[in-house]
This record gives C-alpha cells, sequence and structure tokens, in this order.
C-alpha cells in the first residue's frame, strides 16, 4: 500500500439504477388501454388535447374519434384523434 489508489469496478456507494421506460405513441397508447377488460374499470388518464389537459376515461373509438368520459361526467365526449398530442395513465 503505497497509498496510491487504483480505481476499482466498485461503485464507491453510488447505486445506478437503470430503469427502462417504454414509451408508447399515442395510437398504440389507446389500442392498449382499449384492450383492457370490459369487466375491469378503465384506468384515469390525463390526455392533452390541443393545449388543454382533460382528465377522465377513454370509452372507445370510432374511425379517428375517440370518446372520453371525464371525471365526474355522464357522457362520453367525442374529440379528433389528429389534436390529442399527448397521454399519461395517472392511476389504475
Amino acid at each position: 500500500m503505497d497509498g496510491n489508489k487504483e480505481s476499482s469496478s466498485v461503485t464507491d456507494g453510488v447505486q445506478t439504477v437503470n430503469t427502462k421506460q417504454q414509451r408508447f405513441s399515442n395510437e398504440e397508447m389507446i389500442e392498449l388501454l382499449l384492450r383492457l377488460s370490459k369487466y375491469a374499470r378503465q384506468p384515469v388518464c390525463k390526455f392533452t388535447i390541443e393545449g388543454q389537459v382533460l382528465v377522465g376515461r377513454l370509452v372507445h373509438k370510432q374511425q379517428s374519434t375517440i370518446f372520453i368520459k371525464h371525471r365526474f361526467g355522464k357522457k362520453a365526449i367525442p374529440y379528433k384523434m389528429e389534436n390529442l398530442q399527448a397521454i399519461d395513465i395517472l392511476h389504475l
């Protein structure tokens, strides 16, 4: 031991966590949400449509229109797919 420390393969107490976050496109996320069981409740999602943030559940899709039931609403409101900017799942 001559006082010089050689570098080792140990991280010296620093932990690194490799998390792989898979990011889906909007179309893939909608198809995934629609394929969930009909008997299970749809997850609450945050939709960004034309700069507006909406919180609700995806009910169904017809051609290029998606229907979202807002948190306290009873009717599903139609929105165009091309206006959809982002989808985030808030909780299942």
